[in-house]
């Protein structure tokens, strides 16, 4: 660290960090509309979310375009002034976005009864948290010779997507738990708070970043994990406030004393 960066670097980080930002306040949206909907007793988790009454599968749809285009870009620009494709980075890109696109692919079958059963999705989405964790350790920046923050930023990237592949599970196995549906939105805008700091490290606007900055960057690591669980869980609690008044009012629930 602590040299200059390319532009390219810089904003791909920061695009990344927009995507995972775009799909958490998704998950978040979702997961409380229906919340608030079907209520404690018919809430159901879903491996992925349709757009309104339509149950238009938007983000199977995401998913499928971002993995197409985003791997193509890495395709087109990994090769080098010959015509050869010598970026390896660029391989290891190109293949977490092929397995974004499969399970892209396997909602669209779910969605129009092609794909069963349902937890295929959940495998597939496992298979991105897996194959975007073994990207972090494969980009373990000690290899670059590009220090120990590198590496940190690298470390903390990936165990976002490992620890996902535990919640997960717990979706799985306990489909109608609020709390549980919220570590998905919570970790992912984590991962785009996380990306985005990196591009601001990569971009050094005020200082060159090195390894003296290391104990700065975990502390921000830390900060973006209590700022995206208290944004979560406080959305979470107004829904559930909103919902519970709601309930008074038609005089669904009685007033306690």
């Amino acid at each position: 660290m602590g040299r200059t960066w390319d532009d390219n670097r810089i904003y791909g980080h920061l695009v990344v960090g927009c995507f995972w930002a775009a799909m958490s306040l998704w998950w978040l949206a979702k997961i409380l509309q229906r919340w608030r909907k079907m209520g404690p007793e018919g809430f159901r988790i879903s491996p992925f979310y349709c757009a309104g009454k339509s149950a238009i599968p938007v983000e199977s749809i995401f998913k499928i375009c971002i993995g197409v285009f985003y791997g193509y870009s890495e395709y087109y620009t990994g090769y080098d002034s010959n015509g050869s494709f010598v970026n390896t980075k660029n391989a290891h890109h190109m293949a977490v976005c092929a397995v974004l696109t499969m399970s892209g692919l396997v909602d669209l079958g779910i969605r129009w009864n092609v794909v069963v059963p349902e937890q295929l999705s959940y495998i597939f989405l496992m298979a991105v948290g897996l194959t975007d964790g073994w990207l972090m350790s494969v980009h373990n920046d000690v290899s670059f010779g590009e220090g120990r923050l590198g590496t940190d930023m690298h470390q903390a990237a990936g165990m976002d997507p490992m620890i996902g592949i535990l919640f997960l599970t717990c979706e799985m196995l306990h489909p109608r738990s609020l709390a549980i549906a919220l570590l998905r939105p919570i970790f992912g805008l984590h991962q785009g708070a996380l990306f985005a700091t990196m591009s601001f490290v990569l971009y050094q606007p005020c200082c060159p970043w090195d390894d003296r900055h290391v104990p700065i960057f975990h502390a921000l690591n830390l900060g973006c994990y209590m700022l995206s669980a208290g944004l979560a869980l406080t959305v979470a609690m107004l829904v559930h406030r909103g919902s519970r008044k709601s309930a008074y009012k038609n005089g669904k629930l009685p007033i306690l004393c």
